[in-house]
């Protein structure tokens, strides 16, 4: 994850487990950049939920449902294999 970020509020990262596993637990993408195809990165909107999920995510302590991970991955694929954004 990019800290640098914080001070714009965003908070990035090029994991796509982590950003389906925010995008299972309620937190949206605000962004890719898919500049480089090889490492898309992914932008959130910094709040204080994000934060505690993201520390979470790092324990592995985030719970997301199976399914709803996995339509979450399926649809980062999808925005990064296509135009839209």
């Amino acid at each position: 994850m990019d800290k640098d970020n914080v001070n714009a509020k965003f908070l990035t990262t090029s994991d796509k487990w982590m950003a389906a596993s925010l995008c299972a637990s309620g937190i949206d993408i605000t962004r890719l950049d898919k500049t480089d195809r090889k490492r898309v990165k992914f932008y959130f909107r910094y709040t204080s939920d994000l934060e505690i999920k993201v520390g979470k995510y790092h324990r592995g302590e985030l719970k997301v449902s199976p399914q709803e991970l996995r339509m979450a991955l399926d649809q980062i694929e999808t925005k990064i294999h296509t135009d839209i954004q």
